[in-house]
């Protein structure tokens, strides 16, 4: 898993929602100063200033449209892969990390939900990361195997012709 750990993996669901909520964040405030900018205009007749306000202010909105699609697609790529992983587990290593990782629930709350004591919580909690672990560890190894293979391949393919 490289310097990733277990927990590294599942906060990046949190990580790419936070992320998302700062582009549209950053969308919204860069729409209001473009209509403030166009109510001042028109009020003024049009007059005042050359314009470089609003038409900045449409650049970077168009950039940031573009920046937003690019990265909501990631940030479903990302969520997708991790809520796949975990539901590979079965109940209740899956029910508890989807809980904590992708609705943000506290532990106490966790171990009301399951029925569990908190410290069954978190016992279950540390179980599930290393299933976790070992689960994003061998498809990181199986990945790079069939990466060297490729390359093997490639190799020697390249050398019957030259």
């Amino acid at each position: 898993m490289g310097t990733m750990t277990a927990k590294d993996y599942l906060r990046q669901v949190k990580k790419a929602r936070s992320a998302q909520r700062r582009l549209v964040n950053e969308a919204l405030t860069l729409r209001e100063q473009a209509e403030r900018i166009t109510t001042s205009m028109s009020a003024s007749g049009g007059r005042g200033g050359d314009g470089r306000k609003i038409e900045n202010a449409a650049i970077r909105l168009a950039d940031l449209s573009e920046e937003f699609e690019q990265k909501a697609k990631e940030y479903a790529r990302i969520e997708a892969d991790v809520l796949k992983t975990v539901n590979t587990l079965e109940e209740p290593y899956a029910d508890l990390l989807y809980l904590r990782y992708f609705e943000g629930i506290i532990w106490e709350d966790i171990a009301h939900e399951l029925h569990y004591s908190l410290q069954h919580v978190h016992k279950l909690h540390r179980t599930a990361l290393a299933m976790i672990h070992a689960i994003v560890c061998d498809y990181t190894q199986e990945v790079l195997l069939s990466c060297e293979n490729t390359q093997g391949s490639d190799a020697d393919a390249g050398a019957g012709t030259g």
